[in-house]
């Protein structure tokens, strides 16, 4: 009787380490949504105005194209079009890129 309460206490004691290690993964991974630039995060927008916006973004987790989309949604505010300014820079590896925007 001993042994079948003991398994009985390992299996409870390794489900609720189980459980734990599952809600901290999923904590870990959706705290990384709101994360800076490079640690997780996807994009920020570092200046915006009526006639441009400057965008970083992390190319393991973003791309050029997902940043455009963001920037031609604000241009549409002011009744423009976003047009890239050729302006990059990079960081980190090259992986942290910096992309303006001009509206027009």
């Amino acid at each position: 009787m001993n042994e079948s309460n003991s398994n009985w206490a390992w299996s409870r004691r390794s489900n609720v380490a189980f459980r734990l290690w599952s809600i901290s993964l999923i904590a870990l991974f959706s705290g990384c949504a709101g994360a800076p630039v490079g640690w997780g995060g996807s994009y920020e927008v570092l200046l915006k105005s009526e006639k441009a916006i400057t965008i970083e973004y992390d190319e393991l987790v973003s791309s050029y194209k997902a940043i455009g989309v963001v920037a031609q949604a604000h241009c549409e505010r002011y009744g423009k079009v976003a047009v890239p300014a050729g302006e990059t820079t990079t960081r980190v590896s090259g992986l942290i890129k910096t992309h303006t925007f001009r509206c027009e």
